[in-house]
């Protein structure tokens, strides 16, 4: 994902920025493997987005509106 990928190599998070990228792997991980154990049905795409979005600004301070982040979570969810 090309935004994280320059939030990380531009320090955007400061010198933990890849720290702060590990942790939101972990974190998309982490809620895959709750929505699953759930069993309540289809993933909650907007849900995911908000975590991608939240992370992103809080951990990156990065608005992003470029699209990516819907066509990540599309993918994620295939």
């Amino acid at each position: 994902w090309t935004a994280l990928q320059l939030a990380v190599q531009n320090r955007w998070g400061g010198l933990d920025s890849q720290a702060k990228a590990d942790q939101l792997a972990s974190s998309v991980l982490s809620w895959f493997t709750r929505a699953a154990a759930r069993g309540t049905g289809p993933l909650d795409q907007d849900e995911l987005e908000g975590l991608l979005y939240d992370t992103m600004d809080e951990s990156f301070n990065a608005d992003i509106k470029d699209g990516s982040v819907e066509e990540v979570c599309i993918l994620l969810l295939l």
